[in-house]
């Protein structure tokens, strides 16, 4: 259909639109309905109005561009294909192809095949306007994105607000990025820690508006809001745990909807350390509405495959942590934190049962019969201190083990990996680890159980040792070997080598790939 009673402000051709009917293009109105019903659905109103929501975002984007530039612009869409479930029949249609411009430069545009079924899902490009005679070009191709990070960042504290500053860091050298981040993380029953906050730090501190609550929907709509007014052409959430996939999932369904922004996940875990009910219909809900994925280990990647077998998503290794300032000396990192210069092996990070700290307790009596050093325990404890205090003191172990149970601010990190020889990682699963990454920054071999991607990145006999996990003879032998062949500067030198493959340049290069 072509109303050309509005001939130099705007015309509209419409190939196709699956039974309904482009009914009225005004300069200061944009509708559309149903013929058969005559209801008329406004969509635009009083020039650059508020647009209505409808499930095509791609019309509303459209009004919008044709109120707000000039009537000579031109606008062309492709193909959209829609999906619909007849029967438990899944079939795909070609709805619509249209353009809008002033009715000067015209292209001519011959009708196209329809088709009532596609073997393969097109989404439809972005909108954007060009110049007459020149050829459409997206944001992507010029180089530069509008890209909105999801997530924990900022001032909250841990691991994944550590990735989430870095990202921003790395993507801002290219491309204008935001972050929206939580206001509340977790409540109180889900959060065992003593603060969920940052009290600032080397590296940690970037611009981000907290405007999502986990466990309030209403926070979800409007945050979706937010999102969507600012245009983002790509939505980047880190994905670690289902408990929040119904939170992500809806915020990444709402701003497509609005803007047709991309989403990708980057995903630390797919199955969680920690199974709880519900758990995998949180993530399916959350993946429905993802178009890339990012995972950091084989492990992620194979339990990807068995969510969703046909997910577009690169493998790219966990970039090291740039955020903990440099490394100093051993003897200096060893005075400021008290401690005699002695063999010391470190376990750092959160505890919690599936890490393992308790296996390498158990160690701890079979290393001591061949060499003598100390471990070093830093972290919180997110699981009973009690019981590991109880289990040092029954296995006499109170001058062997030194226990620092609070959070580790930023500035202070480095100290405690420059102060070790080792670093060993116990833990009974995995999927990846952020230690390793933290370990290498300090160029510190690694000691880690043969459980999820982490023997893809500590590399046995090179930069490390890999042992099965729960055996705690083995970890023993692998600390002992270590010390008695004298293996510290040769795994040191290899770490220096294999760290290089951890950039975060890596990383913003297969983003940049897939979309």
């Amino acid at each position: 259909m072509e109303d050309d009673s509005n001939r130099g402000t705007c015309r509209v051709c419409l190939a196709h639109l699956d039974r309904r009917e482009l009914l009225s293009v005004q300069q200061n109105e944009y509708r559309f309905g149903s013929a058969r019903s005559g209801q008329h659905r406004p969509m635009v109103r009083a020039g650059r109005g508020a647009i209505r929501e409808w499930e095509d975002h791609h019309f509303a984007e459209a009004a919008h561009c044709l109120l707000s530039r000039h009537a000579d612009a031109v606008v062309p869409l492709c193909e959209h294909v829609r999906r619909t479930h007849r029967r438990g029949e899944e079939s795909q249609r070609i709805v619509s192809v249209f353009w809008i411009d002033g009715g000067r430069h015209a292209p001519a545009i011959s009708e196209p095949a329809r088709s009532e079924q596609s073997s393969a899902r097109a989404p439809p490009a972005h909108v954007h306007l060009v110049s007459p005679g020149r050829p459409l070009q997206s944001r992507t191709e010029t180089g530069s994105m509008k890209i909105v990070l999801v997530g924990t960042a900022f001032p909250l504290r841990g691991g994944i607000a550590h990735y989430m500053a870095l990202l921003y860091k790395h993507l801002s050298q290219k491309h204008d990025v935001e972050i929206v981040t939580f206001s509340r993380q977790y409540p109180k029953l889900l959060f065992p820690g003593k603060t969920q906050e940052e009290h600032g730090g080397a590296g940690s501190t970037v611009p981000s508006e907290q405007l999502i609550d986990s466990i309030n929907p209403l926070t979800w709509y409007t945050a979706a809001r937010a999102i969507a007014a600012k245009q983002p052409d790509l939505l980047i959430f880190k994905y670690w745990l289902p408990f929040f996939g119904p939170c992500f999932g809806t915020i990444s369904r709402l701003v497509k909807r609005r803007t047709g922004a991309k989403v990708l996940f980057i995903c630390d875990n797919i199955v969680p350390h920690e199974k709880r009910f519900g758990d995998a219909a949180f993530t399916r809900y959350a993946f429905r509405y993802v178009d890339f994925f990012i995972v950091q280990s084989g492990a992620v990647e194979r339990d990807l495959r068995a969510f969703h077998p046909h997910a577009r998503y690169k493998l790219v290794p966990h970039p090291v942590y740039e955020i903990f300032g440099e490394a100093v000396t051993k003897p200096e990192a060893r005075a400021r934190l008290g401690l005699k210069d002695e063999k010391l092996i470190l376990f750092f990070g959160y505890v919690r049962r599936y890490k393992g700290l308790h296996v390498l307790l158990d160690a701890m009596p079979r290393i001591l019969q061949k060499v003598k050093l100390k471990l070093l325990v830093v972290g919180e404890f997110y699981d009973d201190e009690g019981k590991y205090r109880k289990q040092i003191t029954d296995a006499g172990l109170q001058n062997d083990v030194i226990v620092y149970s609070n959070y580790v601010p930023n500035e202070e990190v480095g100290v405690y990996f420059s102060a070790s020889d080792v670093v060993v990682l116990p833990y009974l699963s995995a999927t990846q680890s952020g230690i390793v990454q933290i370990a290498y920054q300090f160029d510190k071999p690694v000691i880690a159980t043969d459980v999820g991607g982490l023997a893809e990145v500590v590399l046995n006999e090179r930069t490390g040792f890999i042992v099965q996990p729960n055996k705690p003879e083995e970890i023993a032998e692998a600390v002992v070997r270590f010390y008695r062949e004298h293996r510290e500067e040769e795994c040191v030198t290899n770490v220096r080598e294999e760290k290089k493959k951890y950039s975060w340049e890596e990383m913003v290069k297969a983003i940049e790939e897939l979309i």
